[in-house]
């Protein structure tokens, strides 16, 4: 009898144990798997065989197409009733269909599968006789039928396109592709860059192959200043867009009056920013962020470009925009001179996009972007037209002393532009007047403390 009773009770157990087995995948809890510059990590399938595994063990699944893209998940914690290592679990990935989602998966990948593609991942175009220029289409049908036959159909809007060689003053040597991915469509262009040695850099504004990086003891610890405007250009600037762009290209010209005759390079630059574009809006924003122009010494060429450019004719229902997207392109897609004061001029009346909306795909916060302008010496100086916002005053303010920028709230004054414009004007020349007398005591601290040589000796100048 005790026998029996033995029997059906060892029975029980292994069965129980077989079935914690299988279902451990049931114990786990699932997150987003990022990357360190906070971006989650892409699956993309580059087998045409590949399955969508229900489940971390099995074999029931669907077909994964070809060149689909996934996004990798990984697991908060492990079960705590672990018996043994499943080969098959240990060499599939969990993924989702959609970016940032938390919970079960929607599937396990073979890890021989696909291949981990990064956001910002280089490729290298070979020259080929006849080869079309590689372009960004809005939509799938446009990018398909171009590449069947080369040609760009009526109604096929281009996002980007790879730059022409022959008639480009630079050869372009790599190409950065940045893709954005909304619902079945990719949207992205290209970042240009060159290859020089064995480096590859950003490509300089200019586009003129840059100098040697090798500058006189005089050229390194001659000061400047790096300027660069970062404005708002949705619908909702209203005639506020145009006293903006007046106000801006008035206070260019003081500056480049201010230090003509000096022994300070200037560098002015400008960049727009608006908003991604509703599911179910009717007309197209036309870009997210916008170069006006890198940072220059032809000031001509930014006041040239604040001239020209329109406000958005569409605005989101959301009433928030891409602020922080144009700030991280300035911050990393923009080269600064180190000895330079650095300066981020940012002029808007719409929110930026709160940190968790779909609208915010990189996760960008007021923190993420001043530990990037922290560590690059950058100050960021802040215009809230119109209502408070909690994060242009973070932006200028929640950083350490040495980095801390300037906040300013300028009220729009309904039916009086002249009273924002003469506001906005004085808010400018202050802070400029400010960065200048900073700089005259850095000059005068450098000349205390450099050695001329004078009539053979060696001397210290006493101011």
């Amino acid at each position: 009898m005790n026998t029996s009773i033995l029997h059906k009770l060892t029975t029980i157990v292994a069965i129980l144990l077989l079935l914690v087995t299988h279902t451990a995948t049931a114990s786990y809890r699932y997150k987003p798997d990022k990357t360190r510059f906070n971006v989650q990590k892409k699956a993309v399938i580059i087998k045409h065989d590949a399955k969508l595994f229900k489940n971390a063990t099995g074999y029931r699944g669907k077909k994964a197409r070809f060149m689909q893209v996934y996004f990798m998940m990984k697991p908060v914690r492990r079960s705590r009733i672990y018996y043994r290592r499943n080969s098959v679990r240990a060499n599939r990935v969990p993924v989702s269909k959609r970016p940032y989602k938390t919970g079960r998966p929607d599937g396990w990948l073979d890890k021989n599968a696909f291949v981990e593609w990064n956001t910002l991942q280089m490729i290298k175009l070979e020259p080929q006789s006849g080869r079309k220029l590689a372009n960004i289409f809005e939509n799938e049908h446009c990018a398909e039928l171009f590449g069947k036959n080369g040609r760009v159909y009526s109604g096929c809007q281009i996002l980007g396109s790879e730059p022409n060689r022959f008639i480009s003053k630079t050869n372009f040597q790599l190409l950065i592709p940045v893709f954005k991915k909304a619902r079945k469509n990719y949207q992205g262009g290209f970042i240009r860059v060159y290859e020089k040695d064995s480096t590859v850099q950003a490509a300089p504004a200019s586009f003129q192959t840059p100098k040697s990086h090798r500058q006189s003891g005089h050229q390194r610890g001659r000061l400047g200043y790096d300027i660069l405007f970062v404005v708002d250009s949705t619908a909702s600037m209203g005639p506020y867009f145009n006293q903006t762009k007046k106000v801006l290209q008035t206070f260019i010209k003081q500056l480049q009056k201010s230090v003509n005759g000096k022994n300070r390079p200037l560098r002015v630059g400008v960049l727009f920013y608006r908003g991604r574009k509703d599911h179910i809006a009717s007309c197209n924003m036309g870009y997210l962020t916008k170069w006006g122009h890198h940072l220059t010494k032809d000031v001509n060429q930014v006041i040239k470009a604040l001239a020209s450019e329109k406000e958005a004719t569409c605005s989101s229902k959301d009433k928030q925009a891409a602020v922080l997207d144009g700030l991280n392109r300035v911050l990393n897609n923009q080269h600064w001179e180190d000895n330079h004061f650095k300066s981020i001029i940012l002029v808007g009346n719409t929110q930026p996009y709160p940190v968790y909306a779909r609208k915010n795909p990189m996760r960008l916060s007021a923190y993420l972007i001043n530990k990037i302008a922290r560590k690059k010496n950058i100050r960021l100086i802040t215009f809230k037209l119109g209502d408070e916002d909690r994060t242009f005053k973070r932006l200028a303010l929640d950083t350490v002393a040495a980095n801390r920028g300037r906040y300013y709230n300028l009220p729009l004054q309904k039916d009086n532009t002249q009273t924002f414009n003469n506001n906005l004007f004085k808010a400018m020349t202050d802070e400029w007047r400010m960065l200048a007398i900073a700089q005259n005591m850095v000059d005068d601290t450098r000349r205390e403390n450099t050695p001329a040589k004078r009539r053979g000796a060696t001397t210290v100048d006493l101011l």
